[in-house]
């Protein structure tokens, strides 16, 4: 995250205890862009208890629903943030619809645990693309190209996706 600061220099930096809830609350609904770098948790048996850990608790998805986060782009890059579970009516619930439904029009997740070494790179290289103006599927795309090609086992570079609308 500090890397990425580096990169975003408008940026705000909620580090380590200053990284609660609150902060997310009060940033998120204004922020144009929205890094998440914490740990995660699917919950198969309740999705809507699914959540992204802070220092001072955990966000729940149905803590989200009632958010009005106006971003282009909110990026969780944390283990399996992606992962939904279909319940009745073909419903997708988790972190995903929660960020959705709260107005995040492209969602960054991961479909399955994160190594941290590779994920930093990932998104490392995922900003400086999209700040040299690339979309965030060729962005995407161009990042996980590039991983792959020293780390070549799938785990590595292609848990990372984009749900959404195009940015």
């Amino acid at each position: 995250v500090e890397a990425l600061g580096h990169l975003l220099p408008d940026s705000h930096l909620f580090l380590g205890e200053q990284a609660t809830t609150q902060a997310f609350l009060q940033e998120g609904e204004s922020s144009r862009w929205i890094h998440i770098a914490t740990h995660a948790l699917f919950r198969a048996d309740n999705p809507l208890f699914s959540g992204l850990l802070f220092s001072d608790g955990w966000l729940m998805a149905h803590d989200l629903y009632p958010l009005r986060l106006n971003c282009e782009l909110a990026m969780l890059s944390a283990c399996r943030t992606g992962v939904s579970c279909v319940e009745p009516g073909d419903e997708l619930f988790g972190l995903v619809r929660g960020f959705l439904t709260a107005g995040v029009r492209t969602l960054g997740a991961s479909l399955w645990s994160a190594d941290d070494n590779t994920t930093a790179q990932t998104m490392s290289r995922f900003y400086q693309e999209m700040l040299a103006g690339k979309s965030g599927l060729e962005a995407l795309r161009t990042t996980q190209r590039a991983i792959r090609e020293s780390s070549p086992h799938p785990y590595y570079w292609a848990n990372f996706i984009l749900i959404g609308s195009r940015l």
